[in-house]
């Protein structure tokens, strides 16, 4: 699985799963902040609320890719209607023209930051592509 990270640019989320090949294309958004109680670098994508810590930001983000990877590894096995069921908790849903394809609810940036233990004025967003 490759993943590139990189500065937010506002882009749609997606999710483009392909069972017959076990295989995840995404597009999804990513918060990073320094936890406020632990001083850790955390990363989190609260539309598939994952996350990976460390004490650097190259420890954070391999704890991420191995998250994601875990994640998109499981989805990969489940079955059409499995898929969409897991999905649908997080709030995804299946694009109606192209089969493959699922996009987030909308997720309020200011709700789901709020609730998280990260200094004040320092997050930044970021996308990665997998």
């Amino acid at each position: 699985m490759s993943f590139k990270i990189e500065p937010s640019v506002f882009k749609k989320e997606f999710l483009r799963v392909n069972l017959k090949k076990a295989k995840i294309d995404s597009h999804i958004h990513v918060f990073r902040f320094k936890d406020k109680d632990t001083k850790q670098i955390v990363y989190y994508a609260p539309s598939v609320e994952l996350s990976g810590y460390g004490a650097t930001d190259k420890k954070a983000q391999q704890m991420f890719f191995i998250s994601v990877e875990d994640f998109y590894s499981s989805l990969a096995l489940l079955s059409p209607k499995k898929l969409q069921s897991e999905l649908q908790k997080f709030g995804w849903r299946k694009n109606k023209v192209q089969t493959k394809e699922y996009s987030p609810a909308y997720v309020d940036l200011h709700g789901q930051i709020q609730n998280l233990n990260m200094v004040a004025e320092e997050i930044e967003m970021l996308t990665i592509d997998v």
